[in-house]
């Protein structure tokens, strides 16, 4: 069994060595760890300390209900690609702890205390993730602009106007059309690179409604189908025209946060502000007026 818990400790490294090749990412980090780091130890451990087996039925039997388990949770996740975004993040969350128990289990039948470190470790990351404050990202910005107030209100109150100073943005509509206003509901179609800054060939749609709107001062909107994102503008005098303030606020759903989705957006936070800084500089450009001639 030394020799057995040795050569599954090197599978392990062989498969975290695989994986993080294929798909070099700190979420594919996040759940190698979460499923090997502790099993990893764990075998290592006994090939270097053995000691007497525990009765292997009962965590076997565990072993194999959690792999069905996981597969049949998994297929579910990757055959209905029409399902809603977050129930298959959350076909995936069940799959993901389905293996853990799994593993837990196998891992046992070498070592029973860490099969139960592995069961704590994971639920220790889980809870972490469970307050909304720890899956929040808060983006915020502004800039002065030698404009009037209504000019530049107007200007973004124009969803046509958008692709002009938002990155990527190929088209915009709007419905109803034209004046915006609350319950307008406006889609975004975008290209170019994702949150990682890495080119990307596909196209995302997202939808807003507009569910705050007050002339020449605000406008709030919420992502529909995820409501838990905001972009707010606020618009407010300054001393050369016009101070313009956007925030975007957002809750990573629980799922993606435990897959590591919260660790990649800290990752790569500086070219997110970098992106947002990029608007509202273009944004500047496009609404300064020249400055008086003497």
């Amino acid at each position: 069994m030394r020799t057995g818990a040795a050569a599954i400790a090197v599978v392990l490294i062989g498969v975290a060595i695989g994986a993080l090749i294929w798909n070099r990412r700190l979420q594919t980090l996040t759940i190698v760890s979460l499923l090997a780091g502790v099993p990893l130890i764990g075998f290592v451990t006994y090939a270097l300390r053995p000691a007497p087996l525990p009765r292997a039925g009962p965590f076997a039997l565990a072993a194999l209900i959690s792999t069905v388990v996981a597969a049949g949770a998994l297929i579910s996740a990757l055959r209905s690609p029409r399902i809603p975004l977050r129930r298959r993040a959350y076909l995936s969350l069940v799959a993901l702890y389905s293996a853990v128990v799994g593993a837990a289990s196998f891992l046992a039948i070498w070592s029973p205390e860490f099969g139960v470190a592995e069961i704590v470790v994971n639920l220790g990351w889980a809870v972490g993730w469970l307050p909304p404050s720890q899956r929040t990202t808060d983006a915020q910005a502004s800039v002065e602009i030698s404009a009037m107030r209504s000019r530049v209100f107007g200007f973004l109150a124009d969803p046509t106007n958008w692709p002009r100073y938002w990155e990527w943005t190929d088209l915009v509509q709007v419905d109803p059309p034209p004046p915006l206003a609350e319950g307008s509901r406006v889609t975004v179609v975008v290209s170019g690179p994702d949150f990682r800054g890495q080119e990307s060939s596909e196209k995302t749609t997202v939808t807003y409604l507009i569910d705050e709107l007050v002339p020449d001062s605000s406008l709030e909107m919420v992502m529909l189908g995820h409501l838990d994102n905001r972009i707010t503008w606020r618009l407010s005098g300054s001393p050369i025209g016009t101070t313009f303030a956007t925030r975007a606020w957002g809750v990573v759903p629980y799922p993606l946060a435990i897959f590591g989705l919260m660790l990649e957006f800290w990752q790569y936070w500086r070219l997110r502000i970098a992106r947002v800084k990029r608007t509202l500089s273009r944004l500047k450009q496009l609404l300064d007026e020249a400055a008086p001639q003497p």
